[in-house]
């Protein structure tokens, strides 16, 4: 691991968004959930952040969610996850692993989503640009989806 500096605490707080696009029904007015095979993409499911040699550095949960568009987009927000890594690896339920820079880690800017067909599946900057862009993103991936 990188040395990280006198100034810096050890450990940073990944934070960003994970959109679903199949399979959501809503939990209450603004709150939604996976259903059928995505049943476990739900706020509290855990999120696992890996190294660079592939251990567990950290876990999580998904935390609180909103529906918008037909898409489920779940705050994500892990703590404790080691700086100085080059990349992480962070798993999501059901989206398998995706990489993530350290820099990109450590600013804030994790964001996927996950579709049947889409070619969204890294979004740096998903949370600066807010929930009208996610619901962008998952419009395009619904239609995708429709197109034959």
């Amino acid at each position: 691991m990188a040395d990280t500096g006198d100034d810096q605490p050890a450990t940073f707080s990944l934070t960003g968004a994970f959109a679903l696009a199949d399979g959501v029904v809503r939990t209450d007015d603004t709150g939604c959930q996976g259903t059928r095979s995505y049943d476990e993409s739900a706020e509290g499911s855990c999120i696992t952040v890996y190294d660079v040699a592939g251990g567990v550095a950290t876990t999580g949960n998904l935390g609180s969610s909103k529906y918008a568009e037909g898409c489920c987009i779940f705050k994500v927000g892990v703590d404790d996850v080691p700086r100085g890594e080059k990349f992480y690896q962070v798993e999501v339920p059901h989206r398998g692993k995706a990489q993530l820079g350290g820099m990109e880690a450590d600013d804030g800017k994790l964001a996927t989503t996950l579709a049947q067909t889409s070619p969204h599946d890294w979004v740096p900057d998903l949370m600066a640009r807010g929930p009208t862009a996610a619901a962008a993103i998952c419009r395009a991936a619904a239609d995708e989806r429709m197109t034959p």
